[in-house]
């Protein structure tokens, strides 16, 4: 059984299985294939046609909801509740969570509630646990999955001492000023993946490398302050946790995602300074289950 749950504007969540506010048994739209816009040629010298791209249309979500039991009569409570979480141009978030516990999420905008008519009075006991169709568009038409984070240490390592262990000597510890790290990730959504990374000080420079495609830069980040690189398209950006924008920084700057595969990706770190390096992506699918 899939479980529905909606996250409104305010950031209250419902569930819309279980809750007061509930999908109706039939009509949700928007959780299969998406549409898609593609550009095609033909000509004469060849049968059919020929692909040249393609896009994704934004996605048109249709929830069908009733308020039922006590928040069938409480106009003033949950209902407006409700409504008031549909800010009109902000985002609230619907996840899909299917019977293994695999969650998928999008954000949407809300976009009508079906121009309801209203016949009686709604304060008016009448019990008929009106449907409301509640329209909602992504503009971003790609189901995600959780958060996928992994962190790599490339600091200090050793217990013992310059003057060994166990002497009387002021402790003086021996500790690299940096490391590197090779390993793999496996993205396994349905589209390539694009890491944010985050580099937590301290460090004078890294180079953070995925299959031969390297970001580098010189940019001094102090202990318990943080870097973060965006990679995707729409954000290719490197700032500090204080707000600076540091991209003109990056001498390197060749973003690339992990592929859609079940085989691990390489993934190479090396920085300089003793800090954690974090990268974080989400799998991004067709569908919401």
């Amino acid at each position: 059984m899939l479980n529905i749950q909606w996250t409104d504007t305010n950031g209250t969540e419902w569930d819309l299985v279980h809750g007061p506010v509930a999908l109706m048994n039939a009509g949700v739209m928007g959780l299969g294939m998406p549409k898609m816009a593609d550009t095609t040629r033909q000509t004469a010298l060849v049968h059919g046609q020929t692909l040249q791209s393609w896009r994704l249309e934004p996605r048109d979500l249709f929830l069908p909801i009733t308020f039922r039991d006590d928040a069938d009569l409480d106009v003033n409570g949950i209902q407006r509740e409700f409504w008031d979480g549909l800010a009109l141009g902000e985002y609230g978030t619907l996840t899909v969570t299917d019977s293994n516990g695999g969650a998928r999420s999008i954000d949407a905008r809300f976009v009508s509630d079906g121009d309801v008519s209203f016949t009686v009075d709604p304060y008016v006991n009448t019990h008929t646990f009106r449907p409301y169709g509640v329209s909602l568009v992504a503009d971003d038409p790609w189901w995600r999955g959780p958060l996928q984070e992994t962190s790599f240490t490339v600091g200090p390592e050793g217990t013992s001492t310059f003057f060994g262990n166990g002497s009387n000597a002021t402790p003086f510890y021996i500790v690299k000023s940096g490391g590197s790290q090779s390993t793999e990730l496996i993205n396994a959504g349905e589209q390539p993946a694009w890491i944010t990374w985050t580099i937590t000080g301290p460090m004078t420079s890294f180079v953070l490398g995925v299959d031969g495609n390297y970001i580098s830069g010189t940019i001094e980040v102090e202990a318990g302050e943080t870097l973060t690189i965006e990679t995707s398209p729409l954000s290719q950006i490197a700032y500090l946790n204080t707000g600076e924008k540091v991209t003109r920084y990056l001498t390197e700057a060749n973003f690339a995602p992990i592929p859609a595969s079940a085989t691990p990706y390489p993934v190479t770190i090396d920085i300089d300074g003793t800090g954690i390096v974090t990268a974080a992506f989400s799998p991004v699918y067709s569908r919401a289950f």
